[in-house]
């Protein structure tokens, strides 16, 4: 038997019938109820995040490119077909972003 149990069992068993046993069982069932409590909102927090994870990686594009000068990208078909011929590439879009 390991020992905490062991601790555990004995405290019990020395204390049956007093006043102070109800104590017991009182503090050992806060504690249970904090600790799923715990347990429940870890769980929440993250299934939230998977989910809002996948939400934002499935709306943006994972690679962007983009030219440092303004003048944009020269020659971009060719680029686009070539990029889109890629083994692991699955859309390849054209894009306009405009600057402000």
């Amino acid at each position: 038997m390991r020992f905490e149990l062991f601790v555990a069992i004995a405290t019990s068993r020395a204390n049956a019938g007093k006043p102070s046993s109800a104590h017991h069982g009182i503090s050992v069932l806060g504690v249970a109820a904090g600790v799923a409590s715990l347990i429940v909102a870890l769980a929440i927090n993250n299934g939230f995040r998977q989910d809002l994870q996948a939400r934002l990686l499935g709306s943006t594009a994972h690679i962007s490119l983009m030219r440092v000068e303004s003048d944009g990208i020269r020659d971009w078909r060719p680029l686009l077909e070539k990029l889109s011929k890629q083994p692991h590439v699955l859309a390849a879009l054209r894009r306009f972003m405009s600057r402000c």
